[in-house]
């Protein structure tokens, strides 16, 4: 006898997050079930319970709905008019919050009618795209460990009247997300995640989060070679 996965309104699949399954009281019996059942082990509940990330004054924490990475070359979506790109990336025992600031947007010197020069954010498109992390290829990055991200196919994309390429490269498949350099040239977005950050010892978030990708193709690689 073959079913079919409960689907919601939208088309989406019916989930509970294991997430919110090991910190919501109101599924204490669902998760005693799960652990019983054998289908998630109470070290995997542990796990899902303690990854959370600061958020103000107090912590967040991933559940249903949340955006979760894992690999490279999963894709995900993004809306181009997104300001911000949150999402978890989750390793076998640790997961950390990851922001996409403005992914495809710019900060431009506009002096418009006034002739006062301010700064306003360029955002010439409108659809989305599915997009992947991967791991670079790039000759600039070669020995260091770095991540770039990959726009596998435009799922709709719409230019905004009067576009000027020379302002802002238009996203086309296959090609790699660009960001400005601080000497005002497009380049690839590429995080360094054994990088430390400017003026300090320690990695900042971006590379605290991309460097589990990392991890786990290494531990995906050792774990293949011992089975085999």
């Amino acid at each position: 006898m073959k079913g079919r996965d409960l689907q919601l309104p939208d088309g989406g699949t019916w989930n509970i997050s294991l997430f919110d399954i090991a910190r919501q009281s109101k599924y204490s019996g669902l998760r005693a079930h799960l652990i019983s059942e054998k289908l998630v082990t109470a070290e995997v509940v542990y796990t899902a319970l303690s990854i959370s990330a600061p958020w103000g004054p107090s912590r967040i924490h991933p559940g249903t709905g949340s955006l979760l990475i894992w690999k490279f070359g999963q894709g995900f979506l993004v809306d181009f008019r997104s300001i911000n790109v949150y999402l978890w990336v989750i390793g076998s025992s640790v997961g950390e919050r990851l922001r996409l600031r403005r992914p495809f947007s710019a900060t431009m010197n506009d002096s418009g009618s006034t002739g006062i020069i301010r700064c306003v954010e360029y955002t010439p498109f409108t659809g989305r795209a599915l997009v992947q992390f991967e791991r670079s290829t790039l000759p600039q990055h070669k020995g260091t460990r770095t991540v770039v991200l990959r726009i596998v196919k435009l799922i709709h994309l719409t230019k905004s009247e009067g576009f000027d390429a020379s302002r802002m490269p238009e996203p086309k498949d296959g090609d790699l997300l660009m960001t400005r350099s601080v000497g005002r040239h497009w380049i690839p977005w590429s995080v360094d995640v054994d990088r430390p950050q400017p003026g300090s010892e320690s990695r900042g978030p971006s590379s605290r989060a991309l460097s589990i990708l990392f991890d786990n193709e290494a531990e995906h690689t050792s774990g293949s070679r011992g089975r085999g």
